[in-house]
């Protein structure tokens, strides 16, 4: 599994990523974000470029830093596992609390990944689960230790 053990701080402008960036350029990077697998041909014949043309645009996505990674997305579902996510919002919280309720996240076996940021939520966790019950139970144990420094926690499952 792949954790976060860093403190990670996301400031992002989306408008200034994506100056510069025409529709084809649009259409090609959601192309690859359904399926990153296609082929050239593939790809042009949906967005109507030729297979060259898309090469040549996805290289330069790459050398301007607008493509970055490439990274599989695992299914957790197919192996077994429910995916919940759930955001943070911090209170009295010292930097001390702050990096052990991280730690405490990071360590978790049922801890996919673990974000912090600034903004409305301090802290985003996605978990896996093989039942609703584990997480329930890991849940409890939580709030047991830091309810007192989360103001707010919002859920969402999804597969």
């Amino acid at each position: 599994m792949f954790k976060t053990g860093k403190n990670i701080n996301i400031k992002a402008n989306m408008n200034n990523m994506m100056n510069g960036i025409d529709k084809k350029d649009r259409k090609i990077l959601y192309e690859l974000d359904f399926n990153s697998r296609q082929s050239f041909s593939q790809i042009g014949k949906k967005v109507g470029l030729h297979k060259n043309v898309v090469s040549y645009r996805i290289n330069k996505l790459i050398e301007s830093g607008i493509i970055t990674n490439f990274y599989a997305v695992i299914d957790s579902f197919k192996l077994g596992y429910n995916s919940l996510r759930f955001y943070v919002k911090y209170q009295n919280v010292t930097p001390q609390i702050k990096k052990e309720i991280i730690d405490y996240f990071t360590d978790n076996k049922y801890t996919w990944w673990v974000g912090s940021f600034e903004g409305e939520y301090d802290l985003a966790v996605v978990v896996w689960v093989n039942s609703f019950h584990n997480f329930f139970i890991f849940w409890e144990d939580t709030l047991k230790k830091y309810n007192k420094y989360f103001r707010n926690q919002i859920f969402s499952i999804y597969v």
